[in-house]
């Protein structure tokens, strides 16, 4: 990290307004999503009310995949040729398409703190 991407965050309080909203967001969770936390004792009490013992609704809830189902991975794996050496014997990098480090697009650029392109003089008035 160089010094002058610490000036940028100094320069806009990047740092300190992510803890301020992280700080924010830490204090209202429990009261817009608290309930998540006591959701199985609720459900188990609905069971209760409605004639169904914990076990036999722990038995009924529980997931199971049928027999023989995968999922397909994400990015399907295919062969790949060996990496390249290097006359030093080092192992070189693929230059391809395919092994581009840019999969999901451009990085992402704040509208708040992204800084914008100044564009140079091209006429000078003098006087």
């Amino acid at each position: 990290m160089t010094t002058n991407d610490r000036d940028i965050r100094f320069k806009y309080e990047i740092l300190k307004e992510l803890t301020l909203v992280e700080g924010a967001a830490r204090r209202e969770w429990p009261g817009k999503w608290g309930f998540l936390l006591t959701f199985n004792e609720i459900l188990l009490e609905e069971a209760s009310k409605r004639g169904i013992s914990k076990q036999e609704y722990l038995h009924r809830s529980q997931f199971r995949k049928p027999k023989g189902f995968s999922e397909p991975p994400i990015w399907p794996a295919r062969v790949q040729r060996p990496f390249p050496e290097t006359t030093t014997g080092m192992i070189g990098w693929r230059s391809c398409a395919d092994c581009l480090l840019e999969k999901f697009g451009p990085l992402y650029r704040s509208p708040k703190y992204t800084l914008p392109f100044e564009q140079g003089y091209s006429k000078i008035f003098l006087g």
